[in-house]
């Protein structure tokens, strides 16, 4: 690789075939990796940042809610903003993280190779900076970076677990969730979650990693009987935390109550996607309309965590549904969708929930998974649970 001004000119060329001329020995590298960066000792509890479906990981924040609001007690859960979490790890201190892993010495020592090596530039127009080196970062998209973060964050999740504080489902401590660089904190006390607020804090100082306590929220989740209790104030780094009444956590909306009513923004979407198609694909055949009605239409985000909303608000979404497919083709109202649906291999709103419930609950009955394991096959969850009776209704 060159760096006179000739590369400089098409730096961004030589950097795509240098990433993808990489991305071999990483997917190497990750097969043997991966399974040794995400090892626990039998003792410790295995954290859902090893996941790769968030859903798993708003499922078990909902469960642990819905636990401890039917036993009349409130529950605290803090939302941890990292800033740049993944371009603030420290490599050197990775490198001794995965020593202590036992990761192979040559392993580490290629990934050193790399990371010592790699070199970066600024571009501002066709404009390119020169050539710098960089001691901290893990790029993100990566096919090694989430593994490698989570072997670095692997001590806050321990500290976390091993101060005993937070939320208990049948013995087993659920005070945090970690899906990537996202942190959530749970407890069902304001000093259980002042405490871990104050491990997190700590491993933050010593490890590099800077949360943004602007955009760190916090939630009260209250039982009916407790409803006007006063929430006290936390603190994160001697600022005090706000409180919030919503928040966007991993794609789905969570309120105060954890009522599930069909977002506007889903039902907002649905009709824009529906608009595109009939713009720009109406002299399409039948045959594509369909294909481009089930690739783009078809799809309702979270629909597998619906357990608690209003029949309005879902005829909301069905209705939507229709609309799109009746405008896409001319069909006028009063013909039936159901046999429109049937006749053209598609599936009815109904259905394509009834998929992804079935599909979700197969996934989180047959984790290994030491939260998942616990939640399904804990007595509450069998006959108290809000999703176990809402999937027993609708399949």
């Amino acid at each position: 690789m060159q760096r006179n001004s000739a590369a400089c000119v098409n730096g961004h060329k030589v950097y795509k075939v240098y990433k993808y001329f990489l991305s071999i020995p990483m997917s190497c590298l990750s097969t043997k990796c991966r399974p040794i960066c995400l090892r626990r000792s039998p003792s410790q509890q295995s954290p859902l940042r090893v996941f790769y479906v968030y859903f798993m990981c708003i499922f078990s924040l909902k469960h642990v809610v819905d636990f401890y609001r039917q036993r009349s007690s409130p529950v605290y859960i803090c939302f941890l903003d990292a800033s740049k979490a993944f371009d603030r790890i420290n490599h050197w201190t990775m490198f001794a993280k995965l020593i202590k892993r036992n990761i192979h010495i040559m392993i580490v020592r290629i990934l050193l190779f790399w990371y010592r090596n790699q070199l970066f530039c600024i571009r501002w127009g066709n404009c390119h900076s020169n050539y710098f080196n960089a001691t901290n970062g893990v790029r993100q998209g990566g096919v090694l970076s989430p593994a490698l973060f989570n072997c670095y964050m692997d001590d806050l999740s321990n500290a976390l677990l091993q101060s005993k504080l937070g939320c208990n489902i049948n013995g087993l401590y659920v005070n945090h969730l970690m899906y990537a660089d996202d942190t959530c904190l749970i407890a069902p006390s304001p000093t259980a979650l002042q405490s871990l607020l104050n491990i997190c804090s700590e491993f933050a100082v010593n490890n590099q990693i800077i949360y943004n306590e602007t955009k760190t929220k916090c939630m009260c989740v209250k039982p009916k009987c407790l409803r006007y209790i006063e929430v006290p104030d936390v603190y994160l780094n001697h600022i005090c935390l706000p409180f919030v009444d919503t928040y966007k956590y991993l794609g789905a909306i969570l309120n105060e109550d954890m009522s599930d009513n069909v977002d506007k923004r889903h039902v907002r979407a649905l009709y824009c996607r529906g608009n595109v198609l009939s713009k720009k694909f109406h002299m399409c055949s039948r045959a594509v309309k369909n294909l481009f009605f089930a690739t783009y239409c078809s799809s309702s985000y979270g629909s597998s965590l619906w357990t608690d909303f209003s029949r309005a608000s879902y005829s909301k979404a069905i209705v939507a549904y229709n609309d799109i497919y009746r405008q896409l083709f001319g069909i006028r109202r009063g013909e039936s969708m159901t046999a429109i649906y049937r006749d053209n291999e598609l599936k009815s709103f109904n259905d394509i929930v009834r998929s992804s419930v079935e599909s979700f609950r197969q996934r989180i009955t047959m984790s290994f998974n030491c939260i998942l394991y616990t939640i399904t096959r804990s007595v509450f969850f069998i006959n108290n649970s809000m999703f176990n009776f809402h999937w027993s209704n609708i399949l």
